[in-house]
């Protein structure tokens, strides 16, 4: 029997064939050994399944049916889940080798912490490296309100028991939903930074990010509203395009890396 605390990595899956099996395998490698792997797909039809079923004998659940969309997918597979600490791997990124052991020694180190983040490497659709994001500094609820600190989703696990009592992510959002749970989590818990690499975050013409990036802003606007923070000016607005723009241009590969 294995003692060492349960995570649960939940990966929301849509269309992905050509990432998710780099997805799957980051997560079946992890040196850690006791993971629960949920995927749950929302009815894929482009060969993602069969790339599931590759690895099925390994992975503790999966489903493919269709559901309200990621954060709904998400949602259901927290219902189920069984771990002490969790993390949700999106169908288009990866995770970095031997994190989760670190995540855990971290959790297990401060029972006060509610969130363990780290680096994230952003990368193209061929895996190339575009851009190293350290989320230095301290994380803090009034830092991530008023836009100060910043926590990006892939470099992120929490306690489930936390969701199981605070709340699970917030189906009125579908870009912004772990914006509104790190502000939840952080202003009930500790936010420690491990410092390290966590993970690859894929940039490509088809994710959220860069196809529908103008619908983040105004659900970041109602969130910091319901939590009564500043409401984003046309200043960080500004700079936000901007730096997405560069970054697109980096895909096309106008700037170089």
């Amino acid at each position: 029997m294995n003692n060492q605390p349960l995570v649960t990595i939940i990966t929301p899956s849509l269309n992905q064939s050509q990432y998710i099996e780099d997805t799957i395998k980051s997560v079946l490698s992890q040196s850690y050994p006791n993971i629960e792997y949920i995927v749950m797909d929302g009815g894929s039809i482009d060969g993602t399944i069969e790339v599931i079923k590759k690895y099925e004998s390994k992975i503790s659940h999966w489903e493919s049916v269709s559901d309200k969309g990621q954060t709904n997918a998400i949602n259901k597979g927290l219902k189920i889940a069984r771990g002490k600490y969790w993390g949700w791997l999106n169908s288009d990124d990866y995770l970095a080798p031997d994190v989760v052991e670190r995540v855990v020694a971290a959790f297990e180190s401060d029972l006060e912490t509610g969130t363990v983040y780290g680096k994230i490497n952003i990368i193209d659709s061929a895996g190339n490296l575009i851009e190293q994001r350290s989320n230095n500094g301290i994380v803090t609820y009034e830092g991530l309100l008023n836009g100060s600190s910043n926590v990006v989703q892939i470099g992120a696990f929490h306690r489930l028991d936390l969701i199981k009592k605070y709340g699970y992510l917030s189906e009125e959002y579908n870009y912004c939903m772990d914006y509104d749970l790190w502000l939840r989590l952080a202003k009930c818990s500790g936010v420690k930074n491990l410092g390290i690499l966590v993970g690859y975050h894929r940039f490509h013409d088809s994710c959220k990010s860069i196809k529908e990036f103008h619908k983040f802003i105004p659900e970041i606007k109602l969130i910091r509203k319901h939590n009564h923070g500043k409401i984003i000016c046309q200043k960080n607005y500004n700079l936000w395009r901007i730096q997405l723009g560069i970054l697109r241009r980096k895909l096309l590969g106008i700037i170089t890396k």
